[in-house]
């Protein structure tokens, strides 16, 4: 019976578990052995099988996983949704397996959602690949098609719906010893860092010469977890989460500006104006300090 590991601290690739703990049962073929997440979750590990371990761990101590990996029999090791650096002691002695939301080798590294969005990319792709000591640098397994304009939500529903199909397959070529890997091309590669909380600022200026559909976009995927698209204004941040299309101005609304007080806004319907009309500001939070 081949061993797994799977190492995750996101919802979306706690569901691809979910799934991969079924496909155990109903296949008999492998064994999700070990489960590995950050020692701050705390998800319902009920559905696993009784023969699994559940593992809270320091994802910077590289010597817990270590010892964990080596104390097992385990060869593949599903790293999904794991943003810690992997030592080459663990990519170099094991199947290490990443799910990156971008049509690798472009958008590597950190925020590929957001970074693509942003970028004007809607059409992209989920990557499943073996790791290697690089960013997102290892040979490509199989890439499926991913459109990204739709909320967060949406989009991780729909990664975590073509990760399973994938590692379902992956499995199944492991253990036929009939599993390939494709090289990616480096000379088409681009690579981003992680975006940091303030990144998600945009000014008044900016929001004026946005049209809707590019502006809600940019709202849909910096909703939670991720920080909120934020304005501020008078002392205050306000964050937004969803927002509404209008052409005009209904009466007895206001329109934020960076001098709006925050007493202004209490009761009443909240916009920003916008290249082609009013954006309404149907969730949104204010907070006195950002950072």
């Amino acid at each position: 019976m081949k061993k797994i590991a799977y190492l995750y601290y996101r919802s979306w690739s706690y569901e691809i578990l979910k799934f991969l703990t079924k496909a155990q049962a109903q296949r008999g073929d492998f064994e999700i052995s070990d489960v590995i997440v950050p020692k701050n979750l705390s998800d319902d590990w009920s559905f696993l099988n009784q023969t699994t371990s559940v593992h809270k761990i320091d994802p910077n101590n590289k010597n817990e996983l270590i010892n964990i990996l080596s104390g097992s029999d385990i060869e593949l090791v599903f790293c999904f949704s794991w943003s810690w650096i992997l030592s080459d002691e663990i990519v170099e002695n094991y199947h290490c397996i990443c799910l990156h939301p971008s049509k690798l080798p472009k958008y590597r590294g950190g925020s590929p959602i957001q970074n693509q969005v942003f970028d004007g990319i809607l059409e992209s792709a989920v990557s499943v690949f073996k790791m290697n000591s690089g960013v997102d640098s290892g040979p490509i397994y199989k890439q499926k098609k991913l459109n990204l304009d739709s909320p967060i939500e949406e989009i991780f529903r729909k990664m975590s719906d073509i990760g399973k199909n994938i590692s379902n397959d992956l499995i199944s070529d492991y253990l036929n010893n009939t599993l390939v890997f494709y090289e990616q091309n480096d000379h088409n590669s681009t690579i981003f860092k992680r975006r940091k909380p303030s990144d998600s600022f945009m000014s008044f200026k900016e929001i004026a010469n946005i049209n809707f559909d590019d502006f809600q976009r940019k709202v849909n995927i910096l909703r939670k977890p991720y920080p909120n698209l934020y304005v501020n204004f008078s002392n205050y941040f306000l964050e937004i989460s969803q927002i509404h299309f209008f052409n005009f101005l209904p009466p007895g609304s206001l329109v934020l500006n960076k001098k709006t007080l925050v007493e202004e806004i209490k009761n009443i319907d909240l916009y920003l104006q916008i290249h082609d009309g009013f954006a309404l500001l149907s969730e949104y939070g204010i907070k006195k300090n950002k950072f």
